[in-house]
């Protein structure tokens, strides 16, 4: 009978079950999906509690919309320009999860005037910005701007309706409602509040500003000897080895190169040859127009200071007459007329050969010239790189004419090919020319061969400085021992000490000998400030760059002007204000975010600490560990 029963009613039974049964299937499947899934959308976990991935892009929206409402309060127009929703960093979204974690722990919240008051300076830094941009189109750089803006700023008003054409103009491209405008900017006002809780503590005293400018303005008198290392030149080039020399090549590879060299083709014409075979007699007309153009510059009669002229002077008596320098005149028409057809002959020519280069054609450059004419010179020149430009031939430098293709040829190396040719004549005083490029050497590193004057040269100089400060030691440690005095250091081997004018940290560039500025200067008052009694003595102090080694003596230390202390005292004071400020913030962020104990959820794996994934990635590149 109950079989009966369950089999003519299954469905309803069936059903029945599924309803008493659903609740705990479900229950199952929901602490299952949290167990599986709930890591899975984590995506850090500060201070214990869990930050989502939908939470965390959030806070970074909302951080990269201040940030970006900052910059438009500093830079305007072009700060708008930004994307807003792309400010913050990782870093950024994490100091400001833990920052704020601090604020409702501290329990931190602006006043309600000090909240108007920052609303209202963002008022006015964004409606002084809209009424500059307005004034000039909205064109202009921000450097032509500012200015304007600065000059605008402290004159500003609070105007409702330039608020709101601020926000809501296109040009500006904030595009906020003020209710939004107003929240972004009071929602940094809260970490203001609590770096300025960790900063308030910073207190400079009087006499950490006086030490301050005392380190940085204290002057110094030093007595300096200078040591050329071509003093141990001749010993150095009998202990160099071939060894030396192959190892300082190998060592320094980019210290021998050749550097790009440029083989030309060049046609000139032979300005006097030129003037020689022209046919030119000018008009009477042509000759007095010149006469008269020139005749204020180059023919005025010079008179006596003071010279008073006779009652019946004329203009013309100023002048000396066109009879008396016809024949001036009529030279400077030749030249002129000389120099005209020496540019037509020379434009023609590279005319004709550019056509011919676009055809894929290349004659001698001869050709390109009319026949018979004996005034044209052309002539091939060994490859030269760029410094050399200066010693060519006088009648073909022109540096200016062949620096663009060196240029060329740096920034897109191949790009200078043999065939191409000047883009217009090349002036020159002696007659102008065109050229063609023969070849344009790649830069590349000699071969060993090639640098061997060069690596032998740089290998004795090392080896003579190795030799120098060896022997100013030797000699150092006897004045310091007070076995000899300095001056008989300096007598024994003929150097002259050098007393130098008083010299802070700051004035390197009055370290001189012979009016010349040491190249050594930033070692040397380094090693001066670094003494601390009167008459003792440093060295060798030597510099890449410098061929000299130097030995200096502190002669007398000269306290800072109190009346430069006085006036620098409040920029000093800020300085070392601003440095404690950030030293204390800088701490404060540290240990925070140390106890903020901030984890990072793995794909599927446990959080792992984010240091540890740091440390990681910087010891794996391209490893699979995101911070």
């Amino acid at each position: 009978m109950s079989t009966g029963f369950f089999k003519r009613n299954e469905r309803v039974v069936m059903t029945l079950l599924l309803l008493l049964i659903a609740p705990t299937f479900a229950a199952t499947g929901l602490i299952s999906w949290w167990a599986r899934d709930a890591s899975a959308t984590a995506s850090y976990e500060i201070n214990g509690e869990t930050v989502t991935t939908q939470d965390f892009s959030e806070k970074r929206r909302e951080l990269s919309k201040t940030l970006w409402l900052n910059n438009v309060r500093r830079f305007g127009w072009w700060g708008a320009r930004a994307d807003r929703y792309r400010q913050a960093t990782v870093d950024d979204v994490l100091k400001q999860l833990v920052f704020e974690d601090e604020i409702t722990r501290m329990g931190i919240e602006p006043s309600d005037q000090s909240k108007d008051l920052e609303v209202r300076e963002a008022v006015l830094d964004v409606t002084t910005w809209y009424r500059v941009m307005e004034n000039a189109g909205w064109t202009g750089t921000y450097q032509e701007r500012y200015p304007d803006y600065i000059s605008q700023r402290s004159l500003a008003r609070l105007d409702l309706s330039t608020y709101g054409a601020a926000l809501s103009d296109p040009n500006f491209n904030i595009q906020m409602s003020k209710k939004e405008f107003e929240e972004t900017v009071i929602s940094s006002l809260r970490v203001q509040e609590l770096v300025r809780s960790v900063v308030e503590a910073a207190v400079v005293t009087e006499k950490e500003a006086f030490e301050e400018f005392s380190s940085q303005n204290e002057r110094r008198v030093l007595e300096l000897i200078q040591v050329s290392q071509d003093t141990f030149l001749e010993e150095a080039s009998e202990q160099v080895t071939p060894e030396d020399v192959e190892a300082t090549y190998n060592d320094n590879p980019e210290q021998f190169v050749l550097e790009n060299r440029l083989g030309i083709e060049v046609a000139r014409i032979d300005r006097p040859r030129l003037q020689a075979v022209i046919e030119f007699e000018p008009t009477a007309e042509e000759v007095e127009a010149r006469y008269e153009a020139d005749k204020d510059t180059l023919w005025r009669v010079r008179r006596p200071e003071g010279y008073v002229p006779p009652e019946d002077a004329l203009p013309e008596d100023d002048y000396r007459p066109l009879t008396e320098i016809i024949e001036r005149v009529i030279r400077v028409l030749s030249r002129e007329h000389a120099q005209k057809e020496e540019a037509r002959i020379l434009q023609e020519a590279l005319d004709q050969l550019k056509a011919m280069k676009e055809l894929g054609e290349s004659v001698p450059m001869e050709q390109a010239f009319p026949e018979g004419i004996d005034f044209v010179e052309v002539r091939t020149i060994e490859p030269f790189i760029q410094r050399e430009v200066y010693e060519l031939e006088d009648d073909i430098k022109n540096p200016a004419a062949f620096a663009s293709l060196f240029l060329k040829e740096r920034a897109s190396p191949g790009t200078v090919k043999p065939g191409d040719l000047c883009e217009t004549i090349a002036a020159n005083g002696q007659g102008n020319f065109i050229f063609r490029v023969v070849e344009m050497l790649p830069k590349r590193t000699m071969t060993y061969d090639e640098a061997l004057p060069d690596a032998l040269k740089a290998t004795e100089e090392s080896k003579a400085k190795e030799l120098m400060a060896e022997a100013i030691g030797q000699s150092l440690e006897r004045v310091q021992s007070g076995e000899e005095t300095l001056e008989d250091f300096a007598q024994e081997n003929n150097y002259t000490i050098h007393e130098m004018d008083p010299v802070s940290r700051s004035q390197s560039f009055n370290l001189k000998i012979d009016n010349k500025v040491l190249l050594a200067r930033t070692e040397v008052i380094a090693e001066a400030f670094d003494i601390l009694e009167e008459g003792s003595v440093a060295g060798p102090i030597t510099n890449v760059t410098d061929s000299a080694g130097y030995v200096i003596r502190l002669k007398s230390i000269e306290a800072p002007d109190m009346e430069l202390f006085n006036s620098l005292r409040t920029s000093t004071e800020t300085r070392l204000l601003s440095a404690k400020k950030q030293a204390l913030l800088d701490a404060f962020e540290a240990n925070l975010m140390a106890a903020a104990d901030i984890r990072v959820y793995q794909s599927d794996g446990p959080a792992q600490l984010r240091s540890d994934l740091i440390e990681e990635a910087a010891q794996d590149p391209e490893g699979s560990a995101t911070p």
